[in-house]
């Protein structure tokens, strides 16, 4: 008898070892906590150790890595790589949930404003990514890649031109890591999200008047998302189940793009 997809996955990255980039909170730190629930051992990076050692309180008993890690430093990723492969072992899976965002006319963007976006959102999640892959790293039975991008990349609003642009090449990007990684076992995907949330979206209902508050919920047909709405999605793709998935973006938004 088939079971359940729930109970499909419920140890479906047993023995199983995840990065996860922007653990810290939101989307990241829920799909560290249902990485773990799965059965893995999941690193956690972010910028803040407190907030990454509360994460960690939330997880499933198992051997988890805090390694508290600035992504706008792309340079010294590859050290920062070998660190965790000495500690952890080979990894499995890896999840780019990290990300900046700043809202910026385009006339009054820099390039350095442009620079620190994509070295958070796009250029760190590659080079991750190319460090795992790399002999000694990655396990010998192949990885699954997840990049969170967001609906902004193909549903643009103004005043987002370095987000959007960085969440855009997030996903052209991966197409190509996949189709490169693929005769490594390596499964590349995106997940595109759209209002989900989170304490960074709560904040900005709040400082923001009725009237766009009510067009910001009114975008969505299904409401707002929860950040368990898209970790289930990145335990899937992580997962055997998913094995012939690669090269995708996964739109989960409750039906913005239909609008």
């Amino acid at each position: 008898m088939n079971l359940p997809l729930s109970k499909q996955l419920s140890n479906s990255l047993e023995q199983k070892t995840i990065i996860i980039t922007g653990a810290s909170a939101g989307i990241g730190r829920q799909c560290a906590i249902d990485c773990s629930k799965a059965g893995a051992c999941v690193v956690l990076i972010a910028r803040s150790v407190d907030k990454l050692l509360e994460t960690r309180s939330m997880l499933e008993d198992g051997n988890h890595l805090v390694f508290p890690y600035d992504l706008s430093n792309c340079e010294d990723i590859n050290v920062a790589i070998k660190d965790i492969v000495k500690k952890v072992g080979h990894v499995h899976g890896f999840i780019h949930s990290a990300g900046a965002a700043d809202t910026m006319p385009f006339q009054a963007v820099s390039p350095e404003d442009m620079l620190v976006l994509h070295k958070v959102n796009t250029i760190s999640a590659f080079e991750i990514a190319r460090q795992i892959s790399k002999p000694g790293c990655l396990s010998p039975t192949g990885a699954s890649f997840i990049f969170i991008s967001s609906i902004r990349a193909i549903h643009p609003e103004p005043g987002t031109i370095a987000y959007a642009a960085s969440k855009s090449a997030l996903v052209s990007g991966m197409k190509v890591i996949a189709l490169e990684l693929a005769k490594k076992k390596v499964r590349c995907n995106c997940i595109s999200p759209g209002f989900i949330r989170t304490d960074i979206l709560d904040e900005y209902l709040g400082q923001i008047d009725e009237e766009e508050k009510q067009r910001v919920l009114a975008g969505s047909l299904l409401g707002l998302g929860e950040p368990i709405d898209v970790s289930r999605m990145a335990i899937f793709l992580l997962s055997d189940q998913a094995r012939f998935i690669t090269g995708t973006d996964i739109v989960i938004d409750g039906g913005t793009l239909l609008k």
